[in-house]
């Protein structure tokens, strides 16, 4: 039935351009070719099936993990107070930046927690999904230190650090900042989008 079937250069130009279109390469073409998925995708078109997006939840609430022996203390814990049972998806998330870290300039860490009083910051919790599900971390992230305010440690020292999300090496990691250190353009807090 469908040994007659055969592509046209004008057709394989069309899928050419479709996959290129969704950021999309032949590797995935030949995923969706292989084994059952065509014939999955097709019950899908006919209308016998839908396609679901996978619901990502983080609880915000749970106590964050602490590294390095610092600690939490729940006050610091802000963003359990904004978020609670947070459901991710990259809408829920924007950028957000201080004037005072514009144009060259920069501001203490401690500067920007004050400013981000009252912002709903993302904590530490989000950070560490973030890190289990890398492939749901926005590329707009790519070339800055993302920063999640919502969750402060301190170590034996009082001593205050904040935790972010970079990309080097080809893959997501993370580090932390002094809050006595300057914050500059590249250093963003991750904010819950309004």
């Amino acid at each position: 039935m469908f040994s007659d079937v055969v592509l046209s250069v004008g057709q394989a130009l069309e899928v050419q351009d479709a996959l290129r279109r969704q950021g999309r390469s032949l590797e995935d073409l030949k995923k969706i070719t292989s084994g059952s998925w065509l014939s999955k995708l097709m019950k899908v078109i006919d209308g016998r099936a839908e396609i679901k997006d996978i619901e990502y939840l983080i609880d915000c609430a749970a106590h964050s993990s602490a590294p390095n022996d610092w600690s939490v203390h729940p006050k610091d814990q802000i963003a359990s107070r904004v978020c609670g049972l947070l459901a991710w998806n990259l809408g829920i998330a924007s950028l957000w930046l201080s004037e005072k870290q514009k144009n060259g300039k920069f501001v203490t860490g401690n500067e920007l927690r004050k400013e981000l009083e009252g912002q709903p910051v993302l904590n530490a919790n989000v950070l560490d999904f973030l890190l289990e599900h890398t492939h749901l971390i926005s590329e707009e992230w790519k070339g800055r230190r993302v920063f999640f305010w919502g969750t402060i440690y301190f170590d034996l020292k009082s001593n205050r650090y904040v935790r972010y999300l970079y990309w080097a090496g080809g893959k997501w990691r993370w580090h932390y900042f002094f809050l006595g250190r300057n914050w500059d353009v590249d250093d963003i807090a991750v904010v819950r989008a309004s």
